[in-house]
């Protein structure tokens, strides 16, 4: 099993590209191995190795179907379960591995950087939060807080377009095999966020499913 994150090039990038718009519209692929994955319950500890750990709410999706070349309008046969993910990464490790041209591994793949909830049928998940658009103006319907700072997210419609593109993205470049996890950004800015020791991450989805999630 291998975890696919495809996130906007922008947010890997030094000052100088970010301000490059043809840049901020690119995406980026890479790989976390299964000893990312962070197990329920426990805290996320902060690593000796950097003092810039980044965060980012995640829309998660698991690969149900051996796929390759993958186009976008057939993606949703290749998934049956979503829920929501958190990913750690180390923003000065990957800086610092990025100018010296190294691999960013030590960065984005390290033990326990990634955190998913319960995961849901995938037509229940969508049919949910579209009841829950629809009684929120705002088209808001998930909480995701770092302490009392709350972040916006996408709307379900649109992250659900951004998620079939990811997985046409991703099967260009591997093969998707049964168990895989493809995991997309779901904060409104494309942007992760940072936290440091003493943080608590919280997200709700319902009263029955939550993330109490604390930073040590």
């Amino acid at each position: 099993m291998k975890i696919l994150c495809v996130y906007p090039f922008s947010d890997f990038s030094t000052t100088d590209l970010e301000e490059n718009t043809d840049l901020n519209q690119k995406t980026l692929l890479y790989i976390k191995p299964d000893t990312s994955l962070l197990s329920k319950g426990q805290s996320f500890y902060y690593p000796e190795y950097s003092n810039d750990i980044h965060v980012r709410i995640c829309l998660t999706a698991k690969i149900c179907k051996i796929g390759k070349f993958i186009a976008p309008s057939f993606a949703s046969k290749y998934y049956n379960k979503l829920t929501i993910g958190i990913d750690f990464w180390a923003k000065d490790l990957q800086k610092d591995l990025s100018k010296k041209g190294l691999p960013w591994q030590p960065a984005i793949g390290f033990d326990a950087s990634m955190q998913v909830m319960s995961w849901k049928n995938k037509d229940d998940f969508y049919t949910f939060f579209r009841k829950q658009e629809n009684a929120n103006s705002d088209g808001e319907n998930i909480t995701y807080r770092i302490n009392e700072k709350e972040i916006k997210i996408k709307n379900i419609e649109y992250a659900q377009e951004k998620l079939h593109e990811a997985i046409a993205v991703a099967s260009k470049q591997c093969s998707l095999k049964i168990g895989d996890i493809i995991s997309i950004d779901l904060s409104l800015n494309n942007r992760s966020e940072s936290c440091q020791i003493q943080d608590i991450l919280h997200v709700q989805l319902d009263l029955n499913n939550s993330l109490h999630l604390k930073i040590k």
